[in-house]
């Protein structure tokens, strides 16, 4: 599944985040299945059925994973602006074209084209915290 199919979904809050072994970053998040049933729907037909043990199914689980990052941050939504400056694709899961996290990643760190590759920015907007994800890699995503 891509990241690109969760662009639909609305309302979901971040649940636990974990760095492990190697840089790999997983985060996972609580949808709200009342305010996201047809595109929740969507997505296990997609799927072809759930990965991960779900523990409430009235707010079912959504699992995404990055093998390495390049940077993360996490920030409250109570203290976030909106910002006509950046670009993005998704309601709350998103994929910048431009960002201001991203121009502080190009003036901050090394990272280029060539090492560790292109490299895109991944956001998602929930509703207690707003978590972005730099990262070379293409998330694997499990619900």
């Amino acid at each position: 599944m891509k990241y690109t199919h969760l662009k639909n979904l609305i309302h979901a809050d971040l649940v636990e985040y974990k760095e492990v072994e190697g840089m790999k970053l997983i985060l996972r998040f609580r949808i709200h299945r009342d305010s996201n049933e047809q595109n929740y729907s969507e997505l296990i037909d997609v799927k072809g059925g759930s990965l991960i043990d779900q523990d409430d199914e009235r707010f079912p689980l959504i699992e995404i994973e990055f093998d390495s990052y390049i940077g993360f941050s996490i920030r409250n939504e109570s203290y976030t602006l909106k910002d006509e400056y950046e670009e993005f694709e998704g309601k709350i899961f998103r994929t910048f074209k431009r960002s201001r996290y991203l121009d502080y990643i190009k003036l901050a760190t090394f990272a280029s084209d060539e090492h560790p590759g292109p490299y895109k920015h991944y956001g998602v907007a929930g509703l207690n915290h707003i978590v972005d994800i730099i990262s070379s890699d293409v998330p694997y995503i499990r619900i």
